[in-house]
């Protein structure tokens, strides 16, 4: 009974039969010898670097931003590759964690530094007494 429009049902004699399944392998002494996954190299596991550069640039920012707001542009690079090391990287989620951590905090406190700062100044000049010129 075979249906012309599908020629391939199981059962057909057309069809060749699944090839058998092996045996492990046996050794000199009779004893089976044991499979192991092939080992893993290290150009196997996935790449950490976008979360490394990260990490290093939040801790760099983290300890330039109470210099007048120095490590801000190092905080954002730091938030950005660890949004990118969350995407793409997701066994350096410590990595990409503390880059993310590190990016925010310091850019949390460059601001404040630089608004403290321009209040420090702007009071600063608003309390120092206009120079007249007398003619």
């Amino acid at each position: 009974m075979s249906d012309p429009t599908n020629p391939s049902l199981p059962g057909d004699p057309q069809q060749p039969p699944p090839p058998p399944v092996s045996a492990p392998p046996v050794s000199a002494s009779g004893n089976s010898v044991p499979s192991y996954p092939p080992p893993v190299s290290s150009y196997d596991q996935p790449s950490k670097t976008l979360s490394i550069v990260g990490m290093v640039l939040g801790i760099a920012g983290l300890v330039l931003a109470p210099l007048w707001g120095g490590g801000i542009p190092f905080s954002i690079a730091a938030v950005v590759l660890g949004f990118m090391g969350r995407n793409r990287e997701p066994a350096a989620r410590g990595f990409w964690l503390t880059a993310l951590i590190t990016g925010f905090v310091g850019i949390a406190i460059g601001l404040v530094t630089v608004i403290l700062f321009i209040v420090f100044f702007g009071a600063l000049v608003a309390t120092i007494p206009a120079y007249q010129y007398r003619y």
